[in-house]
């Protein structure tokens, strides 16, 4: 089993919901949760 480290927490509100897909692209980082928000994150700038 591998194990990682964690550089950085994602955090979303409460009312935001949890996620339920996460999706990486061109630098980018999309969650989408279950009360239909999306959150879009710039991965290049970390």
């Amino acid at each position: 089993m591998k194990q990682g480290t964690v550089k950085q927490l994602i955090s979303l509100n409460d009312h935001e919901g949890a996620v339920i897909l996460a999706e990486v692209c061109h630098g980018y980082l999309i969650c989408a949760t279950n009360l239909t928000y999306l959150r879009l994150f710039d991965l290049t700038r970390r």
